[in-house]
């Protein structure tokens, strides 16, 4: 869970050593879990919960460690794993869901399932714990704004945005930028 998960990341990361030794994150978001609470109910909800879980646990094996962040909000914390590794996971998992149909028998139909995944590494995007969440938080926000079901990485974001503002040609202001 999302304690489980700070306190991994205060105590068991070396945060000295990212070079030798970077830590990726994927976040990973349920897309429209909502609607599917909304239209088949909560119990329907909770198995397409299960059915995701075991997707992530299954994709993560020994390189990652799958959590629970909040509702339907899962992280994937990959200790000495590199933003190439993380990028292949982020692909892998979206291939998975996307090949793994999910059936509900209380439903009584295949309810399509996707996620949308912000996916950030140390030190290629931060350098501490809580700035790893916010990277790969906010490539999860621009991977939903892009339509949902993919995965963004928190580097070209980024690099989008510095690029926005180098571009903008707002008058008097550039230096200040």
């Amino acid at each position: 869970n999302r304690r489980f998960l700070h306190d991994y990341l205060k105590n068991k990361i070396d945060w000295e050593s990212l070079e030798t030794h970077p830590v990726s994150l994927l976040m990973i978001d349920i897309d429209y879990l909502k609607r599917i609470n909304d239209q088949y109910g909560h119990a329907v909800g909770d198995q397409a919960l299960s059915h995701v879980t075991e997707i992530l646990k299954k994709i993560s094996k020994e390189k990652g460690i799958p959590t629970l962040y909040a509702g339907d909000e899962f992280i994937i914390l990959l200790p000495d794993q590199n933003k190439q590794n993380a990028l292949e996971l982020g692909a892998k998992l979206i291939r998975q869901i996307n090949g793994n149909k999910f059936f509900s028998a209380e439903a009584g139909t295949e309810i399509p399932l996707t996620l949308s995944v912000g996916i950030a590494t140390a030190p290629d995007d931060t350098n501490f714990g809580n700035g790893l969440i916010n990277q790969a938080k906010n490539a999860l926000f621009h991977a939903k704004q892009a339509g949902r079901n993919r995965y963004v990485d928190a580097g070209e974001v980024s690099r989008r945005v510095v690029q926005d503002i180098d571009s903008a040609g707002i008058v008097g202001r550039k230096s200040q930028f």
